[in-house]
């Protein structure tokens, strides 16, 4: 959770996460502890209309050119610094490609962690204000 990110709307919260759906991104979402949850049991979940309001307060924790909204994202990348996957350079582990493949090796599996770390952080961390 980015602490210092306060959104009019109490209950808000701007959350950086790394995650894997089928591939692995990370990025920067926006979470809502007050809405009810699509199960109807608990309290929470993600703000899936990034409005430009939104977008506005997100500013000021966010430098505006990352900010290109996809659902609950406000901005993220693959490990590879883009918007979108090249097989050669992006684990499929739902299609396993040569990529996701290779992290069968533990060396090159320490480094694809440590490169993809580092793209995260220069790509994303690097536009916090």
């Amino acid at each position: 959770m980015v602490k210092k990110a306060k959104f009019q709307k109490a209950g808000l919260e701007l959350w950086f996460r790394i995650e894997v759906e089928h591939n692995l991104f990370a990025g920067f979402c926006l979470f809502d502890k007050e809405a009810s949850s699509k199960d109807g049991f608990s309290k929470g979940y993600q703000v899936d209309d990034i409005t430009d309001g939104l977008k506005q307060e997100a500013s000021r924790y966010l430098k505006k050119e990352i900010i290109l909204p996809e659902d609950w994202w406000f901005a993220w990348c693959y490990p590879n610094g883009k918007r979108h996957c090249e097989e050669a350079e992006v684990p499929d582990f739902k299609q396993m490609n040569p990529c996701a493949v290779s992290l069968v090796d533990e060396t090159a599996r320490r480094e694809y962690v440590k490169r993809a770390l580092a793209v995260f952080e220069r790509e994303l961390l690097g536009w916090l204000l």
